[in-house]
């Protein structure tokens, strides 16, 4: 695992722990939004994230025309897992089918908005061979 993979790692961690600490709270607050397997949802968005972050790094990219590819067909495949399974579950789900719904694209566009914001911010720096910031050469 190289040094971008855990700090992604660690990044998407502590994304996921805000995500359950907000599930905690929609739990003890707001109880007719929550839906039976409701922790299920932060879980699958930092599963998908960490496949996909090793789909990413699996072969060593030589041009970043093909990180640039790779990136796109990570994206593919986490809406397509997202379409399906979002579908499984409200075809699935008797109740609360809008609060899933809601759920699952909130937790979407934050791990979107998260992996798009890393993928830029790290992994396109290191293909184009920039030097680190001042911030990120003590990393």
């Amino acid at each position: 695992m190289n040094k971008v993979e855990k700090k992604y790692l660690w990044q998407s961690s502590v994304l996921t722990l805000l995500g359950l600490v907000a599930c905690y709270y929609v739990f003890y607050f707001l109880p007719g939004y929550a839906f039976r397997g409701y922790l299920f949802v932060p879980a699958f968005f930092y599963a998908i994230g960490l496949l996909m972050i090793h789909v990413f790094y699996m072969r060593k990219a030589e041009r970043s025309q093909q990180l640039l590819n790779r990136y796109a067909l990570t994206r593919a495949i986490r809406i397509l897992t997202f379409v399906v399974l979002l579908a499984a579950l409200v075809l699935s789900a008797a109740h609360n089918r809008v609060s899933l719904v809601l759920t699952f694209v909130a937790f979407y566009l934050v791990y979107l908005a998260f992996d798009t914001w890393f993928y830029t911010r790290n992994v396109m720096k290191q293909a184009q061979g920039d030097k680190p910031m001042k911030h990120e050469a003590n990393e």
